[in-house]
């Protein structure tokens, strides 16, 4: 619904990121229900791809775009990690701080140069301990939301 505090500091940094200098190819991982990827869409976001590991939250996201017309437009997969060997200027991972570390290489991978990388999902207590790895992958911080004990960190390469 977007009615999460993360799903919300999402569509906002995506809202002033088109502001900016636009979204273009952009790559959900952790897509859920689809919101920020149709959010991106509705935006003028360029190629959309979205990944979930969840077989469930996939089908309810090509539902949600089937319902909206926007099937075709959008490359929708079921998969553990980010797509290898694809740069998007635009990389939103709204999923769990562990699993963030985790793919903390894959998804620096998947930013292609003078792209940004938009991290949610994280408690303002887990910030530090999130961004370490990203820094080391040779990205920066732009900025960093937050909304009560939630936070967004925007970073670019």
């Amino acid at each position: 619904t977007g009615q999460h505090a993360t799903t919300a500091l999402c569509l906002r940094a995506l809202d002033l990121l088109e502001t900016e200098r636009g979204i273009g190819d952009l790559a959900d991982i952790g897509c859920g229900t689809g919101i920020l990827g149709i959010g991106a869409h509705l935006l003028g976001a360029g190629d959309i791809v979205m990944i979930d590991n969840d077989p469930l939250a996939v089908e309810v996201a090509r539902e949600n775009l089937e319902h909206l017309g926007l099937v075709e437009r959008f490359e929708l997969t079921c998969s553990d990690v980010p797509p290898p060997n694809r740069q998007f200027e635009t990389v939103v991972a709204n999923i769990l701080a562990p699993v963030l570390i985790r793919l903390a290489e894959a998804l620096c991978a998947n930013v292609a140069p003078s792209g940004c990388l938009l991290l949610s999902w994280l408690l303002v207590s887990q910030i530090d301990e999130v961004e370490a790895p990203f820094l080391g992958f040779g990205l920066r911080r732009k900025r960093l939301s937050c909304e009560g004990e939630w936070a967004l960190l925007w970073l670019e390469r």
